[in-house]
């Protein structure tokens, strides 16, 4: 079985208040000191793989055979003691996926109820989120980019900005050789117009963040909620099954 997974990170679970999410590599060694998270980490795959390989739905398990080695048994000794808070919360990631989990139950229960899942697909700027709790499934999609003056903007400016960065150091770095042998030369008068027309861009786009944008800001933006009736619950299970779980194959 290939295991895609990219990282892991959760909330109130086990000792930790708060872990936030861990990316790895192609390979990942874990050092630290003994009850420095290392197992508890662990146990968190071994709990979210077994809940989308398996078990699907609104219950998530802790007494499956396969989690012999998780050896947490009950909610209750899932959650961790330090806070009040009645939910656990895992985040995540699977190839370009980024899952969340919510779960909540009875301390002495070995099965919780999974009270949200959202799946969010950064790459294509799509959501989708089932509530149990509400019983709907939503989908929302945004666009990946933004026109503004003729200029296409990626839904993640800050590598929109480093691009510009990148492409005025290079540009320079070019100019001033070619300008150490004939500044007046064709070559250079180029260099010195695409810098130029660079920098306006850097000069709008960083005039355009001042702005707040909104949703309806961008080229194609929809929400569609639907309730969570079985029929849908079938069609979830089966989409699932056929697009993420084939991740674990």
């Amino acid at each position: 079985m290939e295991n895609n997974t990219k990282g892991i990170g959760f909330r109130n679970f086990r000792r930790f208040k708060e872990f936030p999410q861990l990316e790895f590599g192609n390979i990942t060694y874990m050092v630290g000191r003994n009850n420095s998270g290392k197992s508890t980490m662990v146990k968190a795959l071994l709990l979210i793989t077994d809940y989308l390989q398996n078990q699907l739905g609104d219950t998530f398990s802790f007494d499956n055979n396969v989690l012999e080695d998780a050896n947490i048994v009950t909610f209750g000794r899932a959650k961790c003691n330090l806070i009040d808070e009645p939910e656990i919360v895992f985040s995540y990631k699977l190839n370009n996926y980024d899952i969340t989990i919510n779960i909540s139950g009875d301390d002495l229960s070995t099965k919780a109820s999974v009270d949200k899942i959202v799946i969010k697909d950064p790459s294509n700027a799509y959501e989708f989120t089932i509530n149990y709790t509400e019983g709907t499934a939503k989908v929302t999609k945004k666009s990946d980019i933004k026109i503004t003056n003729g200029i296409k903007y990626e839904l993640q400016d800050i590598s929109y900005e480093d691009s510009i960065e990148l492409q005025l150091d290079e540009l320079k770095r070019k100019y001033r050789n070619i300008q150490s042998k004939n500044k007046a030369s064709k070559e250079a008068l180029d260099l010195s117009d695409q810098i130029n027309k660079l920098k306006t861009q850097k000069s709008i786009f960083e005039a355009s963040k001042e702005k707040k944008r909104k949703p309806e800001d961008y080229d194609s933006y929809y929400s569609l909620e639907y309730p969570l009736d079985s029929k849908l619950l079938d069609e979830k299970q089966q989409i699932k099954e056929e697009n993420l779980l084939e991740e674990f194959e």
